[in-house]
């Protein structure tokens, strides 16, 4: 029975009282700073456009779509920046969406010279909903003529919304090498809450469903290790390799009980020329584990690769491309896997956000020297 799949998520979906939903979670996380956490907002000066858009397993008709936008603001010299973001996403053929729009704002403090404090935060508006004319229910079929019965399901609101809030810090810090005196391994170790008021999600009245707590832990270092000839140097400000590992742990928690964990750590090499490639390994355990439902639970190894081009001679773009791919459980000859895509363009205007003589900005450029830069991609 071909239609049987979409009957039995539907059960779940709509009819389990324990079903609690849980986010959706990017695999180029590094590449999405501002939703992995809100400190991450004003990383660098002057104003940061990122997207980015994943089509998870593509061999199925009504796959799972997730986008998100953010803008960002951050005047140079200035320890503080704000921010708008937008996240949408899809199932069954945008039969159920969630949708949301929320403010960020992030605010620098220096801890030392080389020692620097985001704390950020985030409040927004999430929206679900349910095109119920869409949905088909196993009563509405008859053995012989197929769907021309009428559902006796008790369908009540299509759309909910609620307050959401999140909070995060980052730690960045930066350690002297001696092969590379004037590059140093730059890092970023974090930690963002989300849903602090566990919006609320029930399409049914009378049912409390709340999204549940999401405490994410993460850290990256841009550490150099290699120098490349002045003639290969064509996009980017030093001519340094790099090798870029990441981390993140998220622990979705609904009354003390974890619903959902993820894993995630790998690296990435960083050319001068601006190309980028690695590998990532992602799973709901460090390791192979077999699952309470026995088999083993789908591991996923993620290849990632990018290019950073510049749009005239001061606009950098960083484009990426990743895929998922899981060998055990739910292969990827059977789902085709996930793709997804990152873009993030920045534009730093000198004259109206880095001019020394505006006023104001005698005072920030005393107070935010010690601020540091992030070298564009971190």
């Amino acid at each position: 029975m071909k239609y049987k799949p979409f009957f039995i998520v539907l059960f779940l979906l709509f009819f389990s009282n324990k079903m609690i939903g849980q986010d959706p979670v990017f695999s180029q996380f590094y590449a999405n700073r501002s939703y992995l956490n809100p400190a991450f907002i004003g990383m660098n000066n002057g104003i940061v456009a990122t997207f980015s858009q994943r089509e998870q397993w593509l061999q199925v008709p009504r796959r799972y779509t997730t986008s998100s936008a953010s803008v960002e603001f951050k005047p140079c010299y200035w320890p503080m920046a704000l921010g708008i973001n937008l996240y949408r996403d899809a199932e069954g053929e945008g039969f159920y969406l969630n949708q949301g729009v929320s403010a960020s704002y992030s605010h620098i403090v220096v801890i030392a010279k080389k020692v620097n404090l985001h704390v950020g935060g985030r409040v927004g508006f999430s929206n679900k909903s349910v095109r119920w004319f869409n949905l088909h229910f196993s009563d509405e079929i008859d053995p012989v003529y197929g769907f021309v019965n009428a559902t006796q399901a008790q369908l009540t609101t299509n759309r909910v919304m609620d307050l959401d809030i999140d909070v995060g810090s980052v730690v960045r810090f930066e350690i002297p090498t001696k092969m590379f005196k004037r590059t140093p391994i730059r890092n970023a170790v974090g930690v963002s809450y989300s849903h602090m008021i566990m919006p609320e999600q029930s399409l049914y009245e009378g049912r409390d469903h709340r999204l549940p707590r999401r405490i994410t832990f993460h850290a990256g270092s841009q550490i150099p290790f290699a120098s490349a000839p002045r003639a290969n140097y064509r996009q980017r400000q030093d001519r340094k390799y790099y090798i870029v590992p990441n981390f993140r742990m998220d622990f979705q928690y609904s009354d003390s009980l974890a619903l959902s964990k993820s894993f995630s750590w790998g690296s990435y090499i960083q050319t001068p020329i601006g190309m980028y490639a690695g590998l990532f390994y992602q799973h709901s355990n460090w390791t192979f584990k077999r699952g309470e439902l026995g088999g083993l639970n789908a591991p996923s190894f993620i290849i990632v690769t990018g290019y950073e081009a510049l749009i005239g001679d001061a606009v950098p773009v960083v484009f990426g491309l990743s895929y998922d791919s899981q060998p055990l459980g739910l292969r990827t000859n059977v789902t085709g896997g996930s793709v997804e895509f990152s873009m993030r363009v920045r534009i730093e205007e000198p004259r109206l956000m880095c001019n020394p003589n505006a006023r104001g900005n005698k005072w920030n450029r005393q107070q935010g020297k010690y601020i540091m830069d992030c070298n564009n991609f971190f």
